[in-house]
């Protein structure tokens, strides 16, 4: 019997090929990774591009952000916010970035919204699920944030906005979800439009590789939330956690990006690029702690 490594753990845990289908549909059937799908013959796993959920109504724009973003209501019942290059021509990876990261993160393990490819008109786009009024705080203060629950998630926030290089990161991508019954709250990372390759730069995929060494600084824009990495186990469990995702995983969730988001060509730039910078990410985040973490410990 063939064994492999399923590419969604990224680290070893072999399981039988004849397992891995259903193993792929039970973790899609949560939402919270895009499907795989295994050949018999060789016991190796290869990505599926999602299949779009129909929109069937146009509730409008959202109103606000660079990317113009709509409300819609897809034929699931659900409303999404919906991102895409029709959207926004000078932006055309807007729907790819949001993509890639929203399932980097769910990779990761990390609190992310719950997100899909939608199609209208015949354009695809990203879909984040819309939250109800008054369930969640949409901007995030140094207040709300010590009442988080899991406000040790800061950590991964800002290991994922350096290794994406995200210089976007602002008060209004991340929020804070009420926890009901309670005056504690759940933080949540939202809105990854403007990283990687974006109008803010670099501009084009071409020129995505030369960002590869980059330091961390310019992508830690959000003051309370690296203040509030002080424990170096959690932060040192947060780049274990980056490191252990395997190389196929994460040239395979590029992979998952529809070519209409994003190009065949322009995602192998993507996924050499994020595993190129993967390899880097614990050097570049070392040499620039003491000005990203202000209240972590120096070693003695």
């Amino acid at each position: 019997m063939y064994r492999t490594r399923p590419l969604w753990l990224g680290y070893a845990h072999p399981l039988q090929t004849a397992e891995l289908p259903y193993a792929a549909s039970k973790l899609y059937a949560r939402g919270s990774l895009a499907p795989f799908v295994a050949t018999v013959t060789t016991g190796m796993l290869f990505p599926q591009v999602p299949t779009p959920i129909r929109v069937r109504t146009d509730l409008g724009p959202i109103g606000r952000g660079a990317s113009q973003a709509r409300i819609v209501l897809a034929e699931n019942g659900e409303e999404y916010l919906i991102k895409g290059p029709s959207l926004t021509p000078g932006h055309p990876t807007v729907g790819a970035n949001e993509w890639i990261a929203a399932e980097l993160a769910a990779l990761l393990g990390l609190p992310i919204q719950d997100h899909v490819i939608a199609e209208k008109d015949g354009y695809l786009f990203f879909g984040s699920r819309m939250m109800q009024d008054g369930t969640f705080f949409p901007a995030l203060s140094k207040t709300i944030l010590k009442e988080c629950q899991n406000k040790e998630r800061t950590s991964d926030v800002v290991l994922l906005d350096v290794w994406l290089i995200n210089p976007d990161r602002h008060e209004e991508n991340l929020i804070a979800r009420r926890v009901r019954g309670s005056a504690e709250h759940l933080l949540m990372l939202n809105d990854h439009s403007h990283l990687l390759v974006n109008p803010l730069g670099p501009t084009t995929v071409p020129a995505l590789p030369g960002k590869v060494n980059s330091g961390a600084k310019p992508y830690v824009r959000q003051g309370c939330i690296s203040a509030s990495v002080e424990d170096p186990d959690v932060l040192e469990a947060a780049l274990d956690r980056v490191e252990r995702l395997s190389e196929e995983a994460i040239r395979s969730t590029v992979a998952t990006t529809p070519p209409e988001l994003l190009s065949a060509s322009d995602q192998g730039v993507y996924a050499e690029f994020l595993v190129q910078r993967q390899t880097r990410l614990r050097a570049i985040v070392e040499q620039d702690s003491a000005a990203i973490f202000p209240n972590l410990p120096t070693s003695p």
